[in-house]
């Protein structure tokens, strides 16, 4: 198996859905010993931190035509999904396999924008 380097980056978010919790798996993930598991499989591992992502009672600005009652808070996910898609890009011009951590599948929508620009193939 060849080194390599991965980036992991954290998404805190639970704004795709009315449940709460979801915000904490990149915590819980962590705690459970990611880092220490791909070190020992020859990895350079990179925490990049979290993405910041807001919890729903900041959210200030609902719009109308996005936001509805089959897309929960789209405008402040799409702004999300904006920031993991650059820093996502910076991980590829680096030559990193990038990990986002998550619970929100919500913020696949960053993660594979940016990943399908990857010449090599990708997983999701």
């Amino acid at each position: 198996m060849t080194n390599q380097t991965i980036r992991v980056f954290g998404v805190p978010m639970d704004l795709g859905q009315k449940r709460r919790g979801v915000d904490m798996g990149p915590s819980a993930i962590r705690y459970a010993g990611l880092q220490q598991r791909l070190e020992r499989l020859g990895h350079t591992v990179c925490d990049g931190g979290n993405i910041r992502a807001p919890i729903v009672e900041e959210i200030q600005d609902i719009d109308p035509t996005h936001d509805d009652e089959r897309a929960f808070n789209a405008s402040s996910i799409a702004r999300v999904c904006q920031s993991i898609y650059e820093h996502m890009q910076q991980s590829i011009a680096a030559n990193e396999t990038t990990i986002f951590l998550g619970g929100d599948h919500s913020l696949a929508i960053g993660t594979i924008a940016a990943a399908i620009e990857r010449p090599e193939r990708v997983g999701v």
